[in-house]
């Protein structure tokens, strides 16, 4: 036997039982991640900036800074509806496991077509939303891997500005940079 199989079969219960543990402790770090994150809001005293609870986390400030964009509704040419599904549409991309071409050539287009204002209310209705850093059936196999990669909570930008890479992301860049945004 080499040494790998010696060393596998003397320590695999504590491997095994590191990972049942971890698998179990998992649903505690979200417990614990959000209590420190308050903790941290206390010590460094922007819990009580501005009249601010201690309460408010970091998605709730980036919920108003969302909400503080201000978009002329007069130049907005098309239906809310058409805003919300482009905004559905940018998260079902965003989110799913493909991570080249997410975007088809009339979807830039199109893009490229909005004005600055109908570009900002695709980013207000997108909102605040979490993504995992572990996508699809990645995260179905491997709970641990999704646990420990942790997670980014962000707005439509940020999103974009983290995952996508190449040229798409200077397609995007160009794009929503007229909003002042990126």
């Amino acid at each position: 036997m080499n040494t790998f199989q010696t060393l596998l079969k003397v320590y695999w219960p504590y491997l095994v039982g590191l990972i049942i543990l971890i698998v179990i402790l998992s649903p505690i770090r979200d417990l614990l991640k959000s209590t420190f994150a308050s903790l941290e809001d206390g010590l460094f005293g922007e819990g009580n900036v501005f009249g601010k609870s201690q309460e408010d986390t970091f998605e709730d400030r980036q919920k108003g800074t969302i909400e503080q964009i201000k978009v002329n509704s007069y130049t907005l040419g098309k239906d809310p509806s058409y805003y919300s599904s482009w905004a559905k549409t940018m998260y079902d991309a965003m989110q799913g496991t493909q991570y080249l071409n997410r975007f088809s050539s009339g979807q830039i287009a199109e893009l490229r077509s909005l004005n600055s204002n109908e570009l900002k209310q695709i980013v207000k209705e997108f909102g605040v939303k979490e993504k995992l850093a572990v996508d699809g059936l990645m995260s179905l196999v491997l709970p641990l891997a999704a646990s420990v990669a942790g997670s980014m909570t962000g707005s439509l930008i940020d999103w974009m500005k983290s995952d996508l890479d190449g040229a798409e992301k200077e397609q995007m860049k160009s794009i929503f940079s007229k909003t002042g945004l990126w």
